[in-house]
């Protein structure tokens, strides 16, 4: 009868370990969770905010698109083409300039 006892209370003793075991790895599974949780809101966060970055310098750029048109044509309707020539060169090498600096800048990030 002690050697029933000895081994129930060794049995006992595993399927505390086991439990305990069980539970460790659940509370791990969790944190697991919770961290890609984290991750992912942080993702969608840095797209939203990449996103809002991109149309504002679409805008930008769509301005000053629109003001070096306006005033090569203006120049140019003035009688003053080697002006307008030179806004039209130095206006649009300037928005091409800017715009690959700033993609080579995103990508580095």
């Amino acid at each position: 009868m002690e050697k029933s006892f000895k081994e129930l209370e060794l049995h006992n003793r595993e399927i505390e370990v086991h439990r305990e075991t069980a539970m460790l790895d659940l509370e791990n599974q969790k944190a697991d969770i919770g961290t890609k949780q984290h991750e992912s809101e942080t993702r969608r966060i840095v797209v939203e905010k990449g996103a809002k970055y991109d149309f504002r310098a679409q805008m930008i750029i769509l301005v000053m698109v629109i003001a070096v048109l306006g005033t090569t044509i203006l120049f140019g309707m003035n009688g003053h083409s080697g002006i307008a020539y030179a806004v039209v060169c130095g206006g649009f090498a300037t928005i091409i300039i800017a715009a690959i600096k700033g993609v080579s800048n995103k990508t580095k990030q």
